[in-house]
């Protein structure tokens, strides 16, 4: 739910933005809150599912893991990333840019192992370590090749 940081500090930048702000930088953040909002759901699925008999983490993190897999053997990247990640790497990694976010996407296929893509996705963007967005495609990265 790291997401969640990341709108509270985004809200605070369009509240400190106050009359400045423009259509452009509302928008934006009405859509990371859909996605925010999609995050819960799924959350809240996942709960609703378990007749809400509170489980231990490493169970959830093992329900998780297993969903993953069936996911991981694609052979494509693409086919691993959800519609709320693809929303959020394009807007948060790639300006908004969504050619930008499928050829980037192409290219990683391309690659053997998770140390080529990370290395050439490190060479291309100048990403914040701590930037959200990108720790979750990394994850996903390295989940895809572990299983290449």
């Amino acid at each position: 739910m790291q997401r969640i940081d990341t709108l509270l500090e985004k809200l605070k930048e369009l509240n400190k933005l106050n009359e400045q702000a423009t259509i452009i930088d509302i928008d934006l953040m009405m859509d990371y809150t859909r996605v925010v909002y999609a995050d819960l759901q799924e959350w809240r699925k996942r709960i609703e599912f378990t007749d809400n008999i509170p489980t231990p983490i490493q169970q959830v993190d093992t329900d998780n893991k297993n969903t993953d897999s069936k996911k991981e053997t694609s052979d494509n990247i693409e086919a691993l990333i959800g519609i709320n990640d693809k929303y959020l790497f394009t807007s948060e990694l790639f300006d908004n840019n969504s050619t930008v976010y499928i050829d980037t996407i192409n290219i990683l296929n391309g690659f053997e192992t998770y140390e080529q893509a990370l290395n050439w996705l490190n060479s291309k963007y100048d990403w914040e370590e701590d930037n959200q967005a990108a720790v979750t495609l990394a994850e996903l990265l390295k989940s895809y090749y572990s299983n290449k």
